[in-house]
């Protein structure tokens, strides 16, 4: 069976303002804020 070679792993994980936020950065330097409340994510 053949590895999957698309493995990215998480750089930081920052808790945003009034922990309502969480802020995702990867190894590619790719930016996402996950808002828990609304439950959506948004790349920036």
């Amino acid at each position: 069976m053949e590895n999957d070679v698309q493995d990215v792993f998480i750089e930081s994980l920052l808790e945003g303002a009034e922990r309502v936020t969480i802020e995702i950065i990867d190894e590619e330097n790719r930016r996402y804020v996950i808002d828990i409340k609304m439950r959506t994510v948004k790349k920036n």
